[in-house]
């Protein structure tokens, strides 16, 4: 795992700028890979960076990496590499880099076919002169770019980028973020940054000096959901699941695991501790204890034999972390709970770990979550609800100041609808919040459809995006066996009336769980990896608000009227609106933190130990 990056000049290469873009790389996405720099001038115009993370054969696959036909900068991993060596061609390195390099050059896009994989990379073929980025089937991984008539550029993140943009706000950005706390690709929150949705490639022409297309390469399986026998389903989740983990286990350094005490890290703990029996977990305690769910954590911990490191999330070091949490999450993304993952990510880093293993993915593609089943029972008992519709407006009085309570009595006596599991400001109230009205997205109209809508859209936006700062901001590579695309196709195939089964969410899941957990920590009230986030609002954090609210840059876009009406009622205690106060905040610090991004670094001792570092690499590579 680790940060990429590359420039193409449409006209003559600026050297000031060159190093400017180079020293932006290697500066704000040093913590994506410390363990090496490079950078290899491509053609006369064009240019490749990389920031690594040593994990396959660290000794040796520098990057970017280069032969005859073809060159490229690559962020992530190709588990199953050594099945996909091809005859005939020769190999230097133990890399899974190396194999993708030949892999390209000889047969396109659709080498990517029989990988077992997450990425986003860059390649240069010289054969046929052409630029290539690509992502990988679930949106793991990001890549971001910006195309201006004198350039074109990508990075792993959006902060090098910013150097190059305008700085100009994407309003309709803005919007998805209040609606679903993160922005839905290809919008970024600024109008010039895009970013390539999951499964997606872009095609660049290097003679022509344009994007010549933006394309899909794989899309989930479009398969009815007719599975419905749960023994034949379970058995073989049960061996995808398998297969999953064992391939997220191949690493040249030591693989750890998050282990939260919920069903999903339990089954993984589960599975990997079979072939790794010095396996080593790592926990977050709640110092509430209504949220606190360590004590399930040990239970798994004791029971498989792992080394279990626990931390504790106070609210002083949390506060201490805001703001450079702020500009890590570059691409924001509202959920409080990623900055806890990224501190804890920090302990497994000075643990020694580089690898982690995750139970990422498995609420979106099996039903776990809250507003999936709220979903599920506004389908259930509309028809009950309907002759209360003349009196909606009453009610919708009555419950005025719940807005979600509102949201789904609305869909029970109006008709479900379905947003998406993340929905921060609900539809009815979102154009109260903004100054020009917007019309949401078009709703779902069955539950297979709203588990879709979570696969194309929560997971690589919002999951997946802050997985991946919570993560590699700590230098850590998050691993999800989940979202091994063999299990995504397969669940998108099983009966949905099996996800949500009467009220049991995730109902398949829990049955594989019982093979390897105990019943008291399958079958009990979902916590998640929530924080008492509502308490600190009201408490340490109260002074912050402040702070964010005065001068805001928002007021041309929302009702800051409005954010404080509901501040106050969250400070009054009349409702709990720390996720809509959370998304506020972190969009202000964030849309903040890009803009000083705008100005070159500093030249100061470190920026030209920057300079010299990527001079001496290129000069070698070039």
């Amino acid at each position: 795992m680790c940060g990429i990056a590359g420039i193409f000049f449409k006209r003559e290469p600026d050297p000031n700028l060159l190093g400017a873009f180079a020293q932006a790389v290697q500066f704000h996405q040093r913590d994506r890979g410390p363990d090496d720099f490079g950078g290899l001038r491509v053609t006369n115009r064009l240019y490749f960076f990389h920031n690594r993370l040593a994990i396959i054969d660290p000794g040796r696959a520098r990057q970017p990496m280069v032969d005859d036909q073809g060159v490229i900068t690559f962020n992530g991993e190709i588990y199953n590499f050594a099945e996909l060596r091809l005859p005939g061609e020769s190999y230097a390195l133990n890399s899974d880099t190396e194999v993708l390099l030949k892999g390209l050059n000889r047969e396109g896009i659709r080498f990517l076919d029989r990988t077992h994989c997450m990425f986003a990379f860059g390649h240069y073929s010289y054969r046929n002169e052409e630029l290539m980025l690509a992502r990988d089937r679930v949106g793991i991984k990001q890549l971001y770019y910006i195309d201006r008539p004198d350039l074109f550029a990508f990075a792993s993140t959006m902060k090098p980028l910013m150097l190059l943009s305008r700085g100009e706000t994407d309003e309709d950005a803005v919007f998805d973020y209040y609606l679903n706390r993160a922005v839905k690709a290809p919008r970024t929150i600024l109008r010039d940054i895009r970013q390539l949705e999951a499964g997606h490639l872009l095609r660049f022409d290097p003679r022509r000096r344009k994007i010549a297309a933006i394309e899909r390469w794989w899309s989930p399986s479009d398969v009815e959901r007719t599975k419905a026998n749960e023994a034949e389903i379970v058995e073989e989740i049960d061996r995808l699941l398998r297969r999953a983990v064992a391939y997220r286990q191949v690493s040249d350094v030591p693989v750890g695991l998050y282990l939260s005490g919920g069903i999903d890290s339990s089954l993984i703990a589960a599975i990997a501790s079979e072939t790794a029996p010095n396996l080593e977990a790592f926990s977050v305690a709640m110092p509430d204890r209504w949220l606190d769910e360590s004590h399930h954590a040990r239970v798994v911990a004791k029971r498989y034999g792992l080394k279990h490191h626990v931390i504790v999330a106070e609210p002083d070091s949390f506060l201490d972390d805001i703001e450079d949490w702020a500009l890590i999450q570059d691409d924001v993304v509202a959920d409080p709970a990623a900055l806890s993952l990224y501190q804890l990510s920090k302990v497994a880093r000075d643990a020694g770990f580089k690898v982690m293993l995750s139970g990422e993915g498995a609420d979106e593609i099996f039903g776990g979550y809250n507003a999936q089943r709220r979903y599920v029972l506004s389908q259930r008992y509309h028809a009950l609800f309907r002759p209360l519709r003349p009196g909606a407006a009453l009610i919708d009085w009555m419950i005025a100041d719940n807005p979600k309570l509102r949201q789904f009595v609305h869909q029970l006596i109006t008709g479900p609808s379905y947003y998406g599991v993340a929905t921060i400001f609900e539809p009815v109230i979102l154009n109260r919040l903004f100054r020009r009205p917007f019309d949401p997205p078009r709703s779902v109209e069955d539950f297979a459809q709203a588990i879709r809508r979570d696969v194309a859209d929560r997971l690589p936006n919002d999951l997946l995006t802050r997985t991946d700062r919570a993560t590699m901001g700590a230098s850590i590579e998050a691993r999800v066996p989940f979202l091994s695309h063999e299990l995504v196709n397969y669940s998108l195939s099983i009966d949905e009336r099996l996800l949500i089964k009467g009220h049991t969410q995730k109902y398949l899941l829990k049955k594989l769980a019982e093979r390897y957990v105990p019943k008291s920590n399958i079958y009990r009230r979902k916590i998640g990896f929530d924080l008492p986030l509502a308490d600190w609002l009201r408490g340490p954090l109260k002074p912050m608000i402040e702070d964010v609210m005065k001068g805001s840059w928002q007021g041309g876009l929302i009702d800051l009227g409005f954010v404080r009406e509901i501040i106050d009622l969250h400070q009054a205690g009349t409702i709990n609106a720390a996720d809509k106060i959370w998304a506020f905040m972190m969009l202000e610090l964030n849309h903040r933190a890009l803009l000083a991004l705008r100005r070159p670094l500093k030249t100061t001792a470190q920026s030209h130990r920057l300079t010299a570092s990527w001079s001496i690499q290129a000069g070698a590579l070039c």
